[in-house]
């Protein structure tokens, strides 16, 4: 309950949260040599979406769902991270 933020699915990846208060970046890092699909990252906030940025400056707007758990979390569900793939999502 004090995460900041969290990968739901089940994916090997790296996740740094950043809060400055009125702001979540949540940085997510695919270290290995497959692509990811339907990644889905649980977010303490009451947004009602997200941008997702990726290294190739696209940008797009990721609505948010109500975790399976329940709790205080959005969840955003992102397309694909290609490998070694660096991804911004901004809350």
């Amino acid at each position: 309950d004090t995460l900041p933020s969290y990968v739901e699915s089940y994916h090997r990846i790296r996740n740094h949260t950043f809060v400055d208060g009125t702001h979540v970046l949540v940085a997510l890092c695919n270290p290995s040599n497959s692509p990811l699909s339907e990644v889905r990252v649980a977010v303490r906030t009451e947004a009602e979406s997200a941008v997702c940025y990726h290294q190739d400056c696209s940008s797009r707007s990721v609505p948010a769902e109500q975790p399976e758990k329940g709790g205080s979390c959005r969840v955003f569900c992102i397309d694909a991270i290609a490998p070694y793939e660096i991804v911004l999502l901004e809350v």
